[in-house]
């Protein structure tokens, strides 16, 4: 896929373009992730084992920002396993000073070891158009698959601050694909725990499950994921 080589080579481009910035004009974030299953946006199970996920930003003064993730697992001999690698390009624009409204447009290239969980060769290429507002969120994203029917993602979400550094992430999300003719609604909830004076910085609560399918033949069922993070930078 020549438009995944481009965006992969443009996200590890602007990396190596900090070089020529001074430290004051990039921030950078990071962290590494152990969870036990690997679950992306679109409710699917990619990973039903273990597995490590290290992920980095290089975010630049004027918007741009650049970032590179990657799910490792760890049962070796899986057959569902899910090895694989992103990498992103996008700008965020902010209408305030807090950033309590902000939009964030991008584009990624997917590289992922389950082709037989897409029909496809696993490579997908997805633009993405982000909202936030207070709390809350919405989002659009656009999978263009290898050798399979393309998808789309739809989200609205609302965090809600539960005190003593508990937050709680609800959403509602319309995705259409990549099987064939399949519309799902899937219902996301997050709790995360942020830590003090811990070598972990938070621990995360995912669950996924169908509110709607049109096809009872959908590989997405209820699904929780739970991970322990610690931050890099």
């Amino acid at each position: 896929m020549s438009g995944g080589l481009i965006i992969r080579w443009l996200t590890l481009a602007l990396f190596a373009c900090q070089a020529t910035f001074a430290a004051d004009d990039i921030t950078w974030l990071g962290s590494v992730t152990l969870k036990n299953n690997y679950v992306v946006s679109t409710g699917l199970e990619l990973d039903d084992g273990p597995g490590l996920q290290y992920w980095t930003m290089a975010k630049f003064e004027n918007g741009f920002y650049a970032d590179v993730f990657a799910n490792i697992p760890l049962t070796p001999g899986n057959p569902n396993n899910a090895a694989e690698i992103d990498y992103t390009i996008g700008y965020s624009h902010r209408f305030d000073e807090p950033g309590e409204r902000r939009v964030d447009v991008q584009v990624s290239y997917y590289d992922i070891e389950r082709p037989d969980l897409f029909d496809s060769s696993g490579n997908v290429i997805v633009p993405k158009v982000k909202f936030v507002a207070g709390d809350y969120q919405y989002e659009a994203m656009y999978f263009v698959w290898d050798d399979a029917r393309n998808a789309i993602r739809l989200g609205a979400g609302r965090t809600f601050d539960l005190g003593r550094r508990n937050t709680l992430l609800c959403q509602l999300d319309y995705v259409d694909g990549p099987f064939s003719a399949q519309e799902v609604v899937i219902g996301k909830v997050r709790f995360t725990h942020r830590l003090e004076d811990a070598w972990l910085d938070r621990i995360t609560v995912d669950a996924f499950d169908l509110v709607y399918q049109e096809n009872s033949a959908d590989k997405r069922d209820f699904t929780v994921t739970v991970g322990l993070s610690k931050s890099l930078f």
